[in-house]
């Protein structure tokens, strides 16, 4: 029996891997990243929101309604040179708390909530120490899941359940994100 539901388990995981997984890596941004500067103003040509809704599905958010493309160079970013990085309530640059939201949409029709069962993220190659949460939670913002490190830098935070709507990262610190990944996303009619 214990045989059975690990088989199980292992199964479930293999099916919910990022086997055709959209990667959404911010490259698009690198003539109008916005410099790597905390408490700067996010000028409007860095602000990434509704961008990739239409095509991938997903819209993006911070404090505000829209995350930063900044320009971590090819030292930090871990593909290219752009990372994402959170809006304050006055439009400026953080790392701090909640800084990272995304949410699911059927790129068909935007209007239409949709869902996945796998989603990760990279941290900023260069470490400061702290470390971060991703958080995972279905259509009516139930948590599903999380997955905490202790060090940002570098590492692939992942997220598989099935039923994810949004997802979210919390941060104390000066690390940036990059390499959005998710298996498509379905619809919820």
């Amino acid at each position: 029996m214990k045989f059975w539901k690990l088989a199980s388990a292992i199964s479930a995981l293999v099916a919910s891997t990022n086997v055709n997984a959209a990667l959404i890596n911010f490259e698009e941004f690198a003539s109008t990243a916005m410099s790597n500067t905390l408490g700067l103003e996010i000028p409007a040509s860095a602000r990434i929101s509704n961008q990739y809704l239409a095509t991938d599905g997903v819209l993006f958010s911070s404090g505000n309604d829209f995350l930063a493309a900044v320009n971590l160079g090819l030292n930090h970013a871990t593909s290219g040179i752009v990372g994402i990085g959170g809006s304050d309530g006055a439009n400026g640059l953080t790392y701090d708390g909640e800084f990272f939201r995304a949410n699911f949409f059927d790129p068909n029709n935007i209007s239409t909530q949709a869902v996945t069962n796998y989603v990760e993220i990279r941290g900023d190659l260069i470490s400061d120490g702290t470390g971060g949460t991703f958080s995972a939670y279905d259509i009516n913002g139930v948590f599903l899941g999380s997955d905490s490190q202790s060090d940002v830098a570098g590492n692939t935070f992942v997220l598989a359940f099935e039923g994810i709507h949004s997802v979210k990262f919390t941060g104390s610190g000066t690390i940036a994100l990059d390499d959005l990944a998710f298996n498509p996303v379905t619809a919820i009619p």
